[in-house]
């Protein structure tokens, strides 16, 4: 997805089927894997951005940490089933930001 530079942030990741917790941290690093959404505040003051990946169609989208590059956020996006195929995704993720 690229780079997260950030003061702090929330997320909301998948731990159990049914169940989210808490995150918090300033690295992308620092995001765990099933992450359902994001809220940053931003380098700059006074901004914060929400991060939020999508449902389409078969394939759901999430957000995880690169544990390689200390900055960047993957995106992931996914089926759940070997036998969906696609190449493409027209929306993956909503960012809001002010």
């Amino acid at each position: 997805l690229g780079d997260l530079h950030a003061k702090s942030f929330l997320a909301a990741a998948r731990v159990k089927r049914w169940w989210m917790g808490p995150a918090f941290g300033s690295q992308a690093r620092q995001v765990p894997i099933e992450t359902q959404f994001m809220l940053v505040e931003t380098t700059s003051p006074g901004m914060y951005a929400l991060l939020f990946p999508l449902l389409a169609g078969a394939f759901r989208s999430t957000l995880a940490g690169n544990r390689r590059h200390e900055h960047q956020l993957d995106l992931r996006v996914d089926s759940g089933d070997p036998e969906v195929r696609a190449t493409g995704m027209g929306r993956a993720m909503l960012i809001v930001a002010g």
